[in-house]
């Protein structure tokens, strides 16, 4: 009867055991996807807020350019005197922290950057990022196909070697035949969202730890009730057991501490019943048997 008992405990606390450890995996799991969802909406945010930025200030340096147009539609100036007038209004504009502007032309010519004599007016059409990817060609193809458009690259800061993520927007300006663009390294975004992310992980460590808390009570508390459930099984069928084998050994004598499992209700009360039955005619049998032996022993006559 002890094996019994011992199963009912490792099977119960193997149940508890199999039932927290999917809970508590389905809770981590759902705490880890659901700080990386929201970090891929942060830095969708963060990069639509930075698109809407360069943007915007792409297209505002364009309009600045209206005027200069304005005036070769009167005569005023040559399309080439406008050119070179556009072309400083870009070199001197800037917006932000050092955000700056570039133009090339749709041959991949460097027609204004930073005011570097040593790189406007040269051609930068082969011009490769760290990946081999072709900038300047990017450019052309985008304004080409759409008009205007982002693009990215990986491409070393001033001074520096290691290649970081950039990010540029340009816009064809068709009257002058311009690729009109500006850009910033997007690196920032992803430390930004690197540290968020890292602040956000610890709520659910704290939400981890409370869940394998939790886990761990209910585990000792399915153990406390699986052992005393299992005594309340067990206890019964040893007692009767106990019975049976006084019953096999013809022992028939009462035995008040077999009096309280007949109170059970489910199947060890039944069978307590059936084996005090059984107790019950086996006396019967043995007095009757005895009887008859004692009325068999005084009709015999009495030897001379």
């Amino acid at each position: 009867m002890k094996h019994i008992k011992t199963k009912i405990i490792l099977l119960t606390t193997l149940c508890i055991v199999a039932a927290a450890v999917v809970i508590g995996s389905f809770s981590v799991w759902q705490l880890y996807s659901s700080n990386m969802n929201h970090m891929a909406v942060l830095k969708a945010e963060m990069l639509s807020s930075y698109d809407e930025t360069i943007q915007f200030a792409t297209q505002s340096v364009t309009t600045e350019l209206k005027g200069v147009k304005n005036q070769v539609a009167s005569g005023l100036i040559t399309m080439d005197e406008a050119k070179v007038i556009g072309a400083d209004i870009i070199r001197n504009a800037a917006y932000g922290e050092g955000g700056y502007f570039f133009v090339y032309g749709l041959d991949g010519m460097t027609i204004v950057l930073l005011g570097d004599q040593a790189v406007e007016g040269t051609s930068r059409i082969d011009l490769k990022d760290a990946n081999g990817k072709m900038i300047v060609r990017d450019f052309i193809d985008i304004v080409k196909k759409d008009g205007a458009g982002f693009s990215e690259y990986y491409y070393p800061k001033k001074g520096e070697t290691e290649a970081l993520p950039k990010r540029a927007y340009v816009q064809l300006d068709s009257d002058f035949g311009w690729i009109i663009g500006t850009g910033n390294y997007i690196d920032d975004i992803d430390k930004a969202v690197a540290t968020a992310s890292d602040e956000a992980m610890n709520q659910p460590r704290i939400k981890m730890l409370l869940t394998f808390g939790i886990s761990l009570l209910i585990v000792v508390a399915g153990v406390i009730a699986a052992v005393i459930t299992s005594a309340s099984i067990s206890n019964p069928i040893v007692r009767i057991t106990k019975l049976i084998h006084q019953t096999a050994a013809l022992d028939m004598t009462y035995d008040e501490d077999f009096t309280h499992i007949y109170k059970y209700k489910d199947e060890t009360g039944v069978m307590a019943h059936a084996v005090a039955d059984l107790r019950e005619n086996l006396r019967e049998l043995v007095k009757m048997l005895h009887n008859d032996s004692v009325s068999h022993c005084r009709s015999q006559p009495t030897p001379h």
